[in-house]
């Protein structure tokens, strides 16, 4: 938020490579680099332009299936989740490699070349706090402190899939808004016409601004809490 709002710029290219964290006597400080994606936003947060990019991992569902509108900060935040997730299962160096065969998770799925086929896997996982679940299990439990990761990612996701009062706002998948009546018969069921509800990150986009900030200040409590224990 604070690139966003001082610069006026959406990174685009939120990944494990481009953030560096030092810890020194006074803390923990991370960097975000490589602004070599960024784009400059309208005066109303959106990205000028919507073209694909990013490391596949870690793109959000908009940007993998090339949806409209244009990029917003929440494409930012939710690169973030998946990062976290990706730490959380791989590691970041040696020690906290997983031992065992990744392969059968379902975050696997988040790598390779199909995008859509990636977007439709992160819908899946990112639909509904029971879903995201079977991401958080995968995390690796020999690093430390991993259960608390798990919670601020399940919190995070809260807040971006969950937490808002209108219906479009919530979820992941696009599914029918309606189905036949149970007393149909079934030539009536198989004329009906299914209307699917919006895309919810098409939605969720016009609220960038609101849910950027209830995001943020998640965070901001997760980190006030940490450092508490430090």
């Amino acid at each position: 938020m604070g690139i966003l709002k001082h610069c006026q710029i959406l990174h685009r290219d939120i990944s494990e490579a481009n953030i560096l964290v030092r810890r020194d006597g006074t803390g923990v400080h991370g960097m975000l680099i490589d602004f070599d994606h960024a784009i400059s936003i309208t005066d109303d947060g959106y990205a000028k332009h919507a073209e694909r990019t990013g490391t596949v991992p870690f793109m959000s569902v908009s940007n993998l299936e090339n949806l409209q509108p244009k990029r917003t900060s929440l494409d930012d935040w939710e690169s973030i989740i998946y990062i976290l997730c990706w730490l959380g299962t791989f590691g970041w160096n040696s020690d906290t490699r997983p031992s065992g065969s990744v392969a059968d998770l379902n975050i696997a799925s988040w790598d390779g070349n199909n995008v859509m086929k990636i977007a439709n896997s992160k819908r899946r996982d990112m639909d509904s706090s029971r879903t995201f679940t079977e991401i958080t299990k995968g995390f690796n439990p020999k690093i430390a402190g991993i259960r608390r990761l798990a919670n601020v990612v399940e919190g995070l996701r809260a807040v971006l899939i969950d937490n808002h009062s209108h219906p479009d706002l919530r979820g992941a998948m696009i599914i029918p808004d309606s189905f036949p009546e149970e007393n149909d018969s079934d030539e009536e069921a198989d004329q009906y016409e299914f209307k699917m509800r919006p895309d919810p990150f098409v939605e969720r986009a016009a609220h960038w601004e609101s849910i950027s900030e209830r995001l943020l200040a998640k965070l901001e409590t997760y980190a006030d809490k940490a450092r508490a224990r430090m």
